[in-house]
């Protein structure tokens, strides 16, 4: 079940280059000035997960399939991010974790600038 689907076949031209195929759209909007302050604004928000009872998880966004793209920063845990990937909290990583343009020194550096790094299990 679906509250809003969309559905339909993309058909591209013959010749020529398209800078975009979406099945959805959606585009920035013009916010003209008021008399009232703004907080933040969006061109997309999630409010929250569902709150059904499932015998899987509640997810906010899901992209099932592909690549998920983010041209700017991404932050997690923080309202501001300053990287591309910027994370506060803890991180958890399974598999392995490859840096690179790094020293050794620098990677170091920054991941104990950032708070504890356990380097037992380093090989």
């Amino acid at each position: 079940a679906a509250y809003a689907r969309f559905s339909g076949t993309l058909v591209e031209a013959g010749s020529g280059t398209h800078d975009i195929l979406s099945g959805v759209a959606i585009y920035a909007p013009t916010i003209t000035g008021g008399g009232a302050g703004l907080e933040d604004a969006t061109t997309l928000y999630i409010s929250a997960a569902t709150a059904g009872t499932v015998s899987g998880h509640n997810y906010a966004l899901w992209v099932d399939a592909g690549d998920a793209r983010f041209d700017g920063n991404v932050g997690v845990g923080t309202t501001d991010p300053t990287e591309k990937l910027h994370v506060s909290g803890n991180l958890l990583v399974t598999g392995n974790s490859t840096t690179t343009n790094a020293t050794t020194t620098s990677f170091y550096t920054d991941i104990l600038r950032a708070g504890s790094f356990d380097t037992s299990n380093i090989t």
